[in-house]
């Protein structure tokens, strides 16, 4: 069976970001194994809400998985970050994870059209090819 091509974003504003980030990277490199690679970290401005900075980076995966199973999966992930309902609506994104590609079907078009996006997208045609090669991950 061929492995399915997934793009994914992420992005906090908690107070602890660098464990958000942390609990995230070895959450989803377990579920995709040694084919996952991720952008650095960049730092953006909130988009029409008040609040810190979010921290986000964009994953690419090869994999088997479903996109169902994928996207229980990253809500789990979020869960596991202390995400919830309530800290959302008080504008606290303990963690977000938006698949944006899934076997070449688009998802979240709206985020296709940011620049941070559009620039972290393009730094993974490199972390692609280190999939697709072999290259061991160091996390």
């Amino acid at each position: 069976m061929k492995k399915k091509k997934i793009l994914f974003a992420t992005g906090t504003n908690s107070p602890s970001a660098c464990d958000k980030v942390a609990i995230m990277r070895m959450r989803i490199s377990e579920l995709f194994k040694n084919n996952i690679r991720f952008t650095p970290i960049i730092k953006t401005t909130p988009i029409g809400i008040v609040s810190q900075d979010f921290s986000n980076c964009v994953g690419i995966a090869y994999t088997d998985l479903p996109f169902e199973k994928i996207n229980e999966e990253f809500k789990k992930i979020e869960f596991e970050c202390g995400d919830t309902y309530d800290k959302r609506r008080k504008n606290l994104v303990e963690m977000d994870i938006d698949i944006l590609e899934y076997d070449g079907i688009r998802y979240h078009e709206k985020d296709w059209g940011r620049g941070y996006i559009i620039d972290m997208i393009k730094q993974t045609c490199i972390l692609e090819n280190e999939i697709l090669n072999g290259k061991q991950i160091i996390l």
